[in-house]
């Protein structure tokens, strides 16, 4: 429920996060000042619905080459994160981040990125 209440009431905004992401968006962000694009990738497992988008669309936007496992049955996972005078607070719900098989890691787009 904090999610649409945060999308309803206020200017927030939307990264590819979770701490692994993150470090693998900054990775390719200091790869690309160092002229080596689309040089990252990232799988795990998210749902089908709009969150799942957005988490592809931030990512590639960041030059992360994604292969998310989808799950049909489980939501994307979701983080708030509330900042107020320099605190923050995250509010987050792993959900299909939790669902990750290894068996997605065997499928052929997946050998691909990591063969590469």
């Amino acid at each position: 429920p904090i999610y649409q209440e945060l999308l309803d009431k206020y200017d927030a905004g939307f990264i590819a996060g979770g701490a692994t992401q993150n470090s693998i968006r900054v990775a390719q962000w200091m790869l690309t000042k160092a002229g080596l694009t689309n040089n990252t990738a990232f799988m795990g497992c998210v749902g089908s619905d709009n969150y799942a988008k957005t988490l592809e669309e931030c990512a590639s936007k960041d030059g992360v080459l994604t292969h998310y496992m989808k799950d049909e049955s489980t939501p994307t996972g979701t983080c708030a994160v509330l900042v107020k005078d320099g605190e923050r607070s995250l509010i987050a719900n792993l959900a299909a981040a939790n669902n990750f098989k290894k068996s997605h890691l065997e499928t052929p787009e997946a050998e691909a990125i990591y063969s590469a």
